[in-house]
């Protein structure tokens, strides 16, 4: 399964250096999408539906930081990596609030960014799990709810329970 990678950032340089700094399918990932605001990786997440989401805050239209809470709120299920070159805590501590997956300052190493990289993905990976599992509790609590309710229906008229 490949998981799919937005790239966010307004320097063209940067993008580029993040694409061809990481082997992407030999990760099991593919860039579908780059952006150079927050305006635009809006738009195309409605379409590329990615999986994980690279962004710069200071961005012009709508900053990283606002954008993933819009990307949040349209799709909780998207991972966001904040990647940027403002070391400030307030800028980290609302990245946390928000609900980032983490908050890599600039310059970045490969081995670095690959290591969120892979973090995104097990949490991915983990809540795909989660949710395949509760279909198949609600599968089988639905097949055997005719049971269950005569068990309930007789406990009752036997006055086992009231």
């Amino acid at each position: 399964m490949l998981y799919k990678v937005m790239i966010v950032d307004d320097e063209s340089i940067i993008r580029r250096g993040i694409r061809s700094s990481i082997p992407w399918a030999e990760h099991d990932m593919e860039i579908v999408a780059e952006a150079a605001d927050g305006r635009e990786a809006l738009e195309l997440a409605v379409s590329c539906k990615p999986d994980i989401v690279i962004a710069d805050i200071c961005m012009t239209e709508i900053d990283g930081l606002e954008m993933s809470e819009l990307l949040l709120q349209i799709n909780p299920d998207i991972k966001v990596i904040i990647l940027t070159g403002y070391d400030e805590f307030e800028y980290a501590r609302r990245a946390v609030r928000i609900g980032v997956v983490d908050y890599l300052l600039k310059p970045t190493n490969p081995d670095e960014l690959l290591g969120i990289l892979d973090k995104a993905k097990k949490l991915i990976q983990s809540e795909r799990d989660k949710k395949i599992r509760m279909e198949e509790l609600e599968s089988k609590l639905m097949e055997n709810m005719p049971l269950i309710r005569e068990n309930y229906l007789i406990r009752l008229i036997s006055g086992v329970i009231t």
